[in-house]
């Protein structure tokens, strides 16, 4: 039994192991993460997706989130990304054959109303936002008919093990039963410990 338990501590510690960030791989992320951020802010969709964690598209077939970031265009609303701020990054942890970074990331969204029935819906879409952000992070001018919105994230950095090809992928808590589609247990419990 005692020989069983050491086998499986060393089987466990082989595959996944915590390191500390260095100044390099923090610059290395955050210089891709401002090529995403301009990128979606520019609608340019194809490299969005190609700095996406690619077993998002195990879930959901790459055509298809695409279709989901073009449905934004158009629709009688016009949306832009601004203000972006990278916060604090975790240690990365090595599973398998990939490594695992969590960072804090916030940005702002415009959405301004061009079409006259999307006005006409302010008040909803303003209730919506606000119940989906918080209410002190969202605002309307009715001007301008554009909303304003302070989104506050999580965001996973992955990369093979071997290499620096960072990729992207929302970190939801809410969501688990995708989360854990996407991100082993063992790496969710490493990355945010109980109480974070």
């Amino acid at each position: 039994m005692r020989y069983y338990l050491l086998f499986m501590i060393c089987l466990l510690s082989g595959t996944l192991s915590a390191q500390t960030l260095d100044t390099i791989t923090e610059n290395q992320i955050r210089a891709k993460l401002d090529t995403y951020f301009v990128a979606t802010d520019d609608k340019d969709w194809d490299a969005v997706l190609d700095m996406l964690y690619p077993k998002l598209f195990e879930l959901a077939p790459r055509e298809s989130v695409k279709q989901q970031f073009t449905s934004l265009e158009g629709g009688g609303m016009d949306f832009r990304f601004f203000d972006v701020i990278i916060g604090d990054m975790t240690d990365p942890v090595d599973y398998e054959e990939e490594r695992f970074i969590l960072l804090d990331y916030e940005h702002k969204m415009g959405i301004s109303l061009i079409d006259t029935s999307m006005q006409a819906a302010a008040t909803t879409m303003l209730s919506i936002f606000q119940g989906q952000y918080g209410e002190e992070n969202v605002s309307f001018d009715e001007a301008k008919s554009e909303f304003t919105v302070r989104v506050v994230k999580k965001m996973l950095a992955v990369t093979p093990a071997d290499t620096v090809d960072w990729r992207f992928v929302d970190f939801d808590p809410k969501n688990p039963a995708v989360l854990t589609l996407l991100v082993p247990e063992e790496v969710q419990k490493k990355l945010q410990p109980e109480g974070n």
